[in-house]
């Protein structure tokens, strides 16, 4: 793999190395993430998307955006792959097109899986639409390969990454449409991002029935993260070698980054994980409180 010397790729210190998806790679990456959405995210269990439907939905996309400078393949010491994420701006993904029409769809053009989908993400998305207006938003579809046997890594360095490569790009950010509990978790405490939007996925319903009974690890959220508050020592050096990572690429993404982006994103999650921080403190104090009063009765 190592030989493909013409091929822009990143090396991490872990032995992980990082680089876009070249087009016979393409098809592989593909199968990768629809076996990781087919086994791994509620939403498409949910609602029953196969194998087969999220390989061709996948392998569209990457074939779609393999110009957006986040879209990749992760690959360990042994050339195996352990992750792979494409890219697009928010705006040029079909929920996104959705959210320009104003929410006014023709519904001849999808299918009734993508209906519901955008009929869920409607109901996240809506509701804080008027702070969704300051700039373009990264759309990233991310999947950990779910075949790889050994201690995956992948997740903790993309942060880190993405960290950089936002820097570099003048403050790039994601929009992410979490549908799974866990990622909802890394996402706000691995990535330092925050939830703008979340609903009872519990209540959600798709052909006459509840789409989450049975199916485990659920979650309706609306997230955003970029930047870093705080960076992990231990990849400091990506400081240099994810910029001219970016160099070798070569590519320049189409997003609309307005003046003090970085900042105004890194006050915005000190806010509110200060508010988050304050509640929590609160709740504990009435506990407390009760405790103590119940104890008196």
């Amino acid at each position: 793999m190592d030989g493909q010397q013409n091929i822009p790729t990143l090396y991490l210190k872990n032995g992980y190395y990082f680089r876009p998806i070249t087009d016979d790679m393409a098809e592989k990456c593909a199968e990768i993430a629809a076996i990781s959405f087919a086994k791994t995210n509620p939403l498409a269990q949910a609602i029953g998307k196969t194998y087969e439907e999220e390989k061709a939905r996948i392998l569209k996309n990457i074939k779609i955006h393999q110009q957006d400078p986040f879209t990749h393949v992760m690959y360990d010491a042994d050339d195996e792959i352990v992750a792979v994420n494409f890219c697009s701006k928010f705006a040029d993904c079909y929920l996104g097109d959705m959210v320009k029409c104003n929410f006014k769809i023709d519904e001849s053009k999808y299918n009734e899986k993508q209906l519901a989908v955008m009929n869920i993400f409607a109901q996240l998305y809506k509701p804080v639409a008027h702070i969704l207006n300051d700039g373009d938003y990264l759309f990233q579809i991310y999947a950990v390969n779910p075949l790889y046997k050994k201690k995956n890594f992948a997740v903790p360095v993309y942060n880190q990454i993405f960290h950089y490569m936002s820097t570099y790009y003048g403050g790039i950010r994601e929009l992410s449409f979490t549908t799974n509990s866990k990622m909802q978790g890394i996402i706000l405490k691995l990535c330092q991002g925050y939830n703008v939007s979340m609903i009872d996925h519990n209540k959600i319903e798709f052909k006459g029935k509840k789409i989450y009974d049975g199916v485990q690890n659920g979650q309706l959220a609306l997230n955003i993260f970029g930047v870093l508050q705080t960076l992990n020592p231990e990849y400091s050096y990506l400081a240099e070698s994810v910029p001219k990572y970016c160099e070798q690429l070569g590519l320049k993404p189409n997003y609309k980054n307005p003046p003090n982006l970085i900042q105004n994103h890194l006050a915005l999650v000190a806010k509110i994980q200060s508010e988050q921080s304050s509640k929590k403190q609160q709740i504990k104090r009435a506990q407390i409180q009760a405790k103590q009063v119940q104890a008196s009765l």
